[in-house]
Formats: C-alpha cells, structure tokens, sequence
C-alpha cells in the first residue's frame, strides 16, 4: 500500500444460510506481524480501545463498501464468520487524496 492513503473494500455476499457476517481488517509494517485495527469509546475523559469489527446483517445477498484511510504497507481481511454455505467476494481499491 506504500504510496497511497485510501482503501475502498468493495464486498459482495452470496448468501447461504448465514444471518451476519463480520470481518476485521489488519495491517502491518513488514507484512510478518499483523495488528487489529482499533476502535475507541470516550467515557469520562478516558478512550477504551477495542478491536474493531465490521458487521453486517444479511437475510439475503448483500453489497457493500467500506472505505478507510490507511497509513501501513500492508492491509489484510481478518476473522470473517458467516453462514457456513456463504460466500464473500472482495475487491480492494487504492487511492491517494
């Protein structure tokens, strides 16, 4: 990813039987060791950092983007849970602003 700062995940689900789907995404500076992106909670002046997920609801099949900026050499797509007959298809996009 050197070079630029956007990713756009364009995800197409072909549903099975599955009722949610989730991901994670992780990056890396050396694409040995990879690390969870963060999310962070603000309560009483203090940010809890937790690992974020993505999740989607799904009865039927689903499309969707997710875009982020990005600062790592190397990105990847983590821990994706589904139905057990379901299928994801994924296009990154990179891009400079």
């Amino acid at each position: 990813c050197s070079g630029f700062n956007q990713l756009t995940l364009e995800a197409f689900l072909d549903y099975g039987n599955g009722s949610t789907l989730t991901f994670q995404i992780e990056t890396s500076p050396d694409n040995s060791t990879f690390y969870l992106l963060q999310s962070s909670a603000v309560a009483t002046g203090t940010a809890t950092l937790s690992n974020l997920t993505y999740s989607k609801a799904t009865g039927a099949d689903t499309h969707y983007v997710v875009d982020l900026p990005i600062n790592y050499n190397f990105v990847r797509i983590a821990n994706i849970t589904g139905g057990s007959t379901d299928a994801l298809t994924a296009t990154a996009r990179l891009g400079k602003i």
